[in-house]
């Protein structure tokens, strides 16, 4: 009985042993738990909402509306085109990045053990160790990748440009094709009426063969011109709903005005503006802060972290409950980070040079076009002003001349043959105007289902 009962008072004794130590590790985890919840957050992001991923248009919605006007085109772009969803879920990516770089390391919790296999003794204890950042890593982490997000945000709005110029200009190009068939089919008509008069004026052996033969001849060209403004309308259609994500749509003719020009824009207007405000410009400013930001980022890990561990423990043997702590920083004998900063120097150089490439890029892109859209410009008010007048003019006192007999049908078919051409140079003239016209409002940005 005494041995049963010493052995219980050490049974009893191990255990409150046991409980003591378990309570005291319990309550430093505790307090370390308390200390990573609550006093280590995260830093937080000073960007905005990025652009939201949206949804495409249902197929059912796609066949049961029309869509006729620009402005329906543009919104159904910018709900459809894949390529924005593409940069606008980079951005989001980026802006978790930076949030994930502003977050403190996790500490290390663990327990340790010593001299465990002794009959009477044993050292038992819990540690945690933490990575102290110095030099500010953390928040020029975060900077760093936040200059990334402003990057991809700048490349976000290039894209939104890209998709919104090809429908345009693909939208004016539609109503150009589209006025182009309308008069293709009235010449045709005409054209066809002609070579049957005339047939009949050479059955009755009023006009001679050679006349039967040259208004058939005329009659087939219209007939192939306009056959093929036809098959260019169902081109241009197809190019436009394929901008916009809607394949499938059945062809119909688009709504819009091509004859309210916008003012003319001077060449200083127009550069000042691209130079200022294109979002190719905004994007390589922004890789310069980005290169400043990631050099300061090399800099600050020149600097070295401290590495904290603090523990405590309980000897068995002597019923102590003991504390430590060891404190390590690294010695930097050989590597000072020199590599990173060098690199992040010659960035910074790198993003300084690419402004200026973009700068006289956007000059050179713009020359052209500003060209086109200055010759188009001149053009169409030589057009307007006088030669589509004198030509109407001309074409009202051909036909007054056949009704009163005194000029062919022959001839009225060729002044109205010269009208038509003339309106429709007028009209190709017209469509470099708004084409360029939209290139210039886009920043020149365009081709937005290339790679």
């Amino acid at each position: 009985m005494k041995l049963r009962s010493n052995y219980v008072q050490t049974k009893l004794a191990c255990s409150c042993l046991n409980a003591r130590i378990w309570l005291k590790a319990g309550i430093f985890i505790g307090l370390i738990a308390f200390n990573s919840m609550f006093l280590s957050g995260p830093t937080r992001s000073v960007l905005g909402s990025p652009p939201q991923i949206v949804q495409p248009i249902a197929q059912d919605v796609q066949r049961s509306e029309s869509l006729l006007t620009l402005e329906q085109f543009e919104a159904a772009a910018i709900q459809n085109n894949p390529t924005l969803n593409v940069a606008a879920a980079r951005v989001q990516a980026a802006r978790h990045q930076a949030t994930q770089a502003g977050l403190k390391p996790n500490p290390t919790l663990g327990i340790w053990g010593e001299e465990i296999g002794n009959a009477d003794s044993a050292l038992l204890g819990a540690y945690i160790r933490q990575t102290r950042l110095r030099g500010g890593k953390r928040c020029l982490d975060q900077k760093v990748k936040e200059h990334e997000s402003l990057v991809l945000e700048y490349q976000y709005e290039q894209q939104k440009l890209r998709i919104l110029t090809d429908v345009r200009t693909a939208f004016f190009n539609l109503l150009i094709v589209q006025r182009q068939t309308q008069l293709t089919q009235q010449l045709n008509e005409a054209q066809t009426t002609a070579a049957q008069q005339i047939k009949k004026l050479y059955e009755s052996e009023e006009s001679p063969k050679t006349d039967l033969f040259q208004a058939e001849i005329k009659a087939r060209q219209t007939a192939n011109r306009a056959r093929q403004t036809e098959l260019a309308r169902i081109s241009a259609w197809r190019e436009l709903t394929a901008i916009i994500g809607m394949p499938d749509l059945p062809i119909e003719n688009v709504v819009g005005s091509l004859d309210e020009l916008p003012e003319i824009v001077e060449w200083e207007v127009v550069l000042n503006n691209l130079l200022t405000n294109s979002p190719e410009i905004l994007a390589a400013q922004a890789k310069i802060e980005q290169a400043n930001a990631a050099y300061q980022q090399a800099l600050a890990y020149s600097v070295r972290d401290i590495e904290t561990q603090f523990s405590v423990g309980h000897d068995t043997f002597t019923d102590d409950t003991f504390g430590g702590f060891q404190i390590g920083i690294p010695i930097q004998r050989y590597n000072r980070n020199q590599g990173n900063i060098a690199a992040a120097r010659a960035v910074i150089l790198q993003t300084q040079q690419d402004l200026r490439r973009v700068q006289l890029s956007i000059q050179r892109r713009l020359a052209s076009i500003y060209g086109d859209y200055q010759t188009a410009c001149e053009q169409t008010k030589a057009y307007t002003d006088e030669m589509l007048p004198k030509a109407k003019e001309t074409l009202d006192l051909v036909t007054e001349g056949y009704r009163e007999g005194e000029v062919s049908f022959i001839q009225l078919l060729a002044s109205q043959q010269t009208t038509i051409d003339l309106t429709t140079q007028y009209l190709q003239t017209l469509q470099t105007r708004w084409i360029s016209q939209q290139k210039i409002e886009g920043m020149l940005l365009d081709n937005s289902l290339d790679p």
